[in-house]
């Protein structure tokens, strides 16, 4: 299954699908809740994310699956904004919403059954940064 499209044979444009689209637009919708601004979907870090969901989906070790985004975002119950500290409970939270993160990489594949789905985001710059968290993770406006 192709989750990922490039026109014209060799070309390396890049076409995102609509499951791509669609996790570039979750986040986009969650982050100016925390008054930081909006990432664009990165060809590259798609390539590596689709990689990286392919080789997941090939060895069998669910990581996520493709409602991750909301998911992820769910963890905002647990962060402390009076605390701001990395938590493995709240990491993926702080990731979605990082303000300098900018650019998004999505991978999605299946296993060989085609009943679970790998997904992968992969941020630039990356976020959850040891003391940087007061400026990047901000509370709900």
């Amino acid at each position: 299954m192709s989750t990922q499209k490039f026109l014209g044979g060799n070309s390396k444009i890049f076409v995102p699908n609509e499951c791509q689209i669609k996790v570039l637009e979750l986040h986009n919708a969650l982050r100016p809740k925390h008054g930081v601004p909006p990432l664009i979907l990165d060809n590259t870090l798609s390539q590596k994310a689709q990689l990286t969901a392919m080789d997941l989906a090939n060895t069998a070790q669910n990581q996520q699956r493709a409602t991750a985004t909301q998911c992820w975002y769910g963890e905002i119950k647990d962060y402390n904004f009076n605390i701001p500290i990395f938590s493995m409970s709240t990491c993926h939270f702080t990731q979605v919403v990082w303000k300098n993160t900018t650019r998004l990489g999505v991978g999605i594949a299946f296993d060989n059954e085609g009943k679970t789905a790998f997904f992968v985001a992969l941020y630039d710059p990356a976020g959850n940064v040891k003391e940087k968290f007061f400026q990047n993770v901000l509370p709900p406006c």
